[in-house]
């Protein structure tokens, strides 16, 4: 029987050879069972629709297999690349080269050269802040989230809640994240955003929140596991917290949130990543790239890998 033929983009940082334990960890297990083809997300080529593969070789290293075209039983896309140069790849904009991205992968899903594909590309559309604009925050327990296009709103928003976060609508481990607590902050941002050739238009603003930062995974349908952490440094902290994290996957709490999260889960459509709080509100979720571990210093407390892994497996046997 010929082994399924399966695509994984991921950070070039993985061929490099740097740990990655969650993306490192679904290589090894994949590579066992499938016809594994690595793809580095800044080897995609737009215009020929080709990229450049690797494969998984002893050692935990990986071999240059050549060019590759966008065909497969499954592509499993695992980094959108929100940390590389954009204007190197040839996008004035940041967030239009993920929109390129996207419209990549939905080309190759309509001409079938992919059977499945995880996640979607429109499911990883609702991992953009933005989505948030677009569902009854409230209702759904999530950090009310605003947009503000010119100077004079960012201003009111910050009049109205006294202490804001301005976040990137595309973007990770809280890159370019600012807290907002005066109007020269206010300025000050506007200003940056203009010299990185960007607008107000490429972020939106949530009220400041404090509380536990708490995860949770999920794979296919299920929650697969979740963490809880305290004293993270922040985005925009020059120093290091104090970092406590806790396994989070029983009790009274842990149910209640479970219940807000499945709900916003299904409503988004995605496949595998993680729904986040600060304290009792949903302040993002995640689709690709998310990490499935968690430690404290050295010591592991959390790990939801294996259901990861568990419901990709099982994508293989469909």
């Amino acid at each position: 029987m010929t082994a399924k033929r399966v695509l994984m983009t991921v950070n070039p940082d993985l061929i490099a050879g740097k740990r990655l334990m969650t993306v490192r960890a679904m290589v090894t297990e994949l590579n066992k069972l499938c016809d594994l083809v690595i793809v580095p997300i800044s080897e995609l080529d737009f215009k020929t629709g080709k990229m450049t593969g690797y494969r998984r070789v002893r050692g935990g290293k990986f071999e240059r297999c050549g060019s590759v075209k966008p065909k497969a039983d499954l592509w499993i896309v695992y980094t959108d690349g929100y940390y590389l140069d954009s204007r190197k790849l040839g996008f004035k904009r940041r967030i239009d080269y993920l929109r390129r991205q996207l419209e990549f992968y939905e080309q190759v899903i309509d001409s079938k050269a992919v059977s499945h594909m995880v996640n979607s590309p429109e499911s990883e559309r609702a991992t953009l802040k933005d989505w948030f604009l677009r569902q009854d925050c409230k209702k759904l327990r999530m950090i009310s989230t605003y947009r503000a296009t010119t100077f004079g709103q960012a201003s009111n928003l910050l009049k109205q809640h006294k202490l804001m976060v301005a976040k990137p609508i595309w973007g990770g481990d809280g890159m370019s994240v600012r807290k907002l607590e005066s109007q020269e902050a206010v300025k000050e941002l506007v200003e940056s955003i203009a010299a990185e050739g960007e607008t107000l238009d490429d972020y939106v603003f949530q009220p400041y929140r404090e509380g536990a930062e708490k995860r949770l995974w999920f794979a296919g349908s299920d929650c697969v596991g979740g963490r809880t952490c305290t004293g993270r440094k922040k985005p925009w902290a020059l120093r290091r917290g104090n970092l406590r994290a806790e396994k989070y996957d029983s009790g009274a709490e842990f149910e209640r949130d479970l219940s807000v999260a499945q709900g916003i889960w299904n409503l988004s459509g995605l496949s595998v990543g993680c729904v986040d709080f600060i304290g009792d509100e949903v302040n993002e979720i995640n689709g690709c790239g998310t990490t499935f571990i968690q430690y404290q210093n050295w010591d592991k407390v959390a790990d939801a890998r294996p259901g990861l892994i568990s419901y990709l497996v099982r994508l293989l046997g469909k």
